[in-house]
């Protein structure tokens, strides 16, 4: 995931406020899981962080991870959850969508989905504990194979993993690492 490829500043003005909202780079090092050096990384714009890192940073920080990672929106998460207590919107929010593509996706899916998938993952086959572990793994994957898919082929990935995830899981079993590997291989 490459944060900061048309906003290094930005980026890095973004990361020093997550270390001043933390109380500093070792509060936000201790918080977050992650190394001093790899934060200073992050805030000289040495290196992007993955999807992971990103999302361990807005936790520990407090700040919204859209915001963290594009500048947009709400910059705190406070700000977002009372957002979304004001519009009556869940994690999964269904606000209008931002593109005309993205309107005809909405659109067609309109009437199968609930208005907040978390409240009824089972009765629709969906498990966001499951999906968001998958987006993690790959996510994960391309960092430490250091082997950037381009997104149609990491949104596929995703969800083959997703898919076959839950079929071992109905058959009381796992992926393995192995596998997983093949798979992500395969996608490049």
């Amino acid at each position: 995931m490459n944060v900061n490829a048309d906003d290094d500043d930005g980026f890095r003005d973004r990361m020093n406020v997550a270390i001043e909202m933390a109380g500093g780079i070792t509060a936000l090092a201790r918080t977050s899981g992650l190394s001093d050096g790899v934060l200073q990384k992050y805030r000289k714009g040495g290196s992007d962080p993955s999807r992971s890192r990103l999302i361990a940073i807005a936790k520990a920080s407090g700040l919204s991870l859209r915001w963290l990672a594009t500048g947009e929106g709400l910059r705190t998460a406070a700000e977002v959850d009372r957002a979304e207590a004001a519009t009556g919107a869940g994690t999964m929010r269904r606000d209008e969508p931002s593109s005309a593509a993205d309107r005809g996706l909405y659109e067609s899916r309109e009437a199968a989905a609930p208005a907040n998938l978390h409240e009824a993952p089972a009765a629709y086959g969906w498990d966001p504990q499951l999906m968001e572990g998958c987006i993690l793994i790959v996510n994960d994957l391309a960092h430490e194979l250091d082997r950037q898919l381009n997104a149609a082929a990491e949104a596929k990935l995703i969800l083959e993993l997703y898919r076959l995830e839950l079929e071992r899981k109905q058959q009381g079993e796992r992926l393995r690492t192995g596998e997983v590997v093949r798979l992500f291989m395969q996608a490049g």
